[in-house]
């Protein structure tokens, strides 16, 4: 049976002679209060005859019809039946069958059963199980809550005390100024809004970065640049800026093409060459564009500043700046 079931032992008071006609063996009436049956029926062994058919009935309640519930007896079983050592629907005389049957929640049980000639005589023993009936669990004691009387036992706090402790709450209260803000004097910690502030000490000036002014002081004058286009209408040298005395030129970027291949120069008025590009057909010259006047790119102090070409055709441009030697 299952666990916490309440059991019984029911026996026939005397077997039961079957004939041709259904035979009703056995009937219970749980009323739902029952969870399963295991039978032992057995045949005695002066019955004339073997069963012809077995059945369990149901009922679901008091004016319900009866029904067939098993009426098969082989694996694998029907519902309802878990068990079953042989079928009783062919039982011999001196014959015994045992059966697990469950009937959870049927109003009434019962077993039938007939031969197809004279009679057998049949009795059923069995172990019913039925669910425990109101009013059989066991108490239990629930803990951990006070009663009345314990908690009308409770000691209250003394009156001394109970001032102390509100006269600490009201000292404590008194700290939170108006508003929940206080001025620097008396703000403990200082935590201010600048509306609170009546003058704040401004910072210290910011020293040690460059200005337009310190950058043209230390290239020694403002930097201006002068993009020139080049356009040669015939191979030549072509003076891009002229010489002027003081002044020292910078180039800053050379961005040119030639028509043919040819050998192209970047020298000063006086002819000292600047640098020398062998190019190819519809080739470049091309310096990378710098903003500071460095002295990898200046000419000689008082000098121009020409390119020439022998072949090919420049064209492009030169952006250089003069400043004061």
């Amino acid at each position: 049976m299952p666990d916490g079931l309440r059991t019984k032992v029911f026996a026939t008071p005397a077997a039961v002679s079957v004939g041709t006609d259904a035979t009703t063996i056995l009937t219970l009436i749980p009323d739902g209060q029952m969870a399963g049956m295991i039978l032992e029926v057995s045949s005695a062994a002066g019955s004339a005859a073997s069963l012809n058919a077995f059945k369990i009935q149901r009922q679901d309640h008091a004016l319900g019809a009866w029904y067939d519930y098993i009426t098969t007896w082989t694996s694998p079983y029907p519902l309802g039946l878990s068990y079953a050592s042989g079928s009783p629907a062919t039982l011999a005389a001196a014959g015994v069958v045992h059966l697990h049957v469950d009937v959870s929640s049927a109003y009434g049980v019962r077993l039938v059963a007939t031969v197809a000639a004279s009679t057998a005589t049949i009795s059923a023993l069995g172990l019913f199980g039925a669910a425990a009936p109101p009013g059989t669990l066991a108490e239990v004691a629930i803990s951990g809550f006070s009663t009345e009387a314990q908690i009308g036992a409770t000691t209250a706090p003394a009156a001394g005390t109970v001032n102390k402790q509100l006269a600490d709450i009201k000292t404590d209260v008194d700290k939170i100024p108006s508003q929940g803000q206080a001025l620097a004097a008396a703000s403990t910690p200082v935590v201010l809004t600048a509306i609170q502030v009546t003058a704040l000490t401004p910072p210290a000036a910011i020293a040690g970065f460059a200005t337009e002014v310190t950058l043209a002081a230390l290239s020694g004058s403002a930097v201006t640049y002068v993009p020139t286009p080049v356009a040669q209408g015939a191979p030549a040298t072509t003076v891009i800026v002229a010489a002027e005395a003081g002044k020292t030129v910078c180039i800053h970027e050379v961005n040119l093409s030639l028509s043919a291949a040819d050998v192209f120069i970047i020298k000063d008025s006086d002819g000292t060459v600047f640098g020398t590009w062998d190019v190819a057909a519809t080739g470049r010259v091309a310096l990378p564009f710098v903003p500071q006047r460095t002295a990898a790119r200046y000419l000689a102090a008082g000098k121009g500043l020409s390119i020439t070409t022998v072949a090919g055709l420049a064209k492009g441009f030169i952006t250089y700046s003069k400043a004061t030697s």
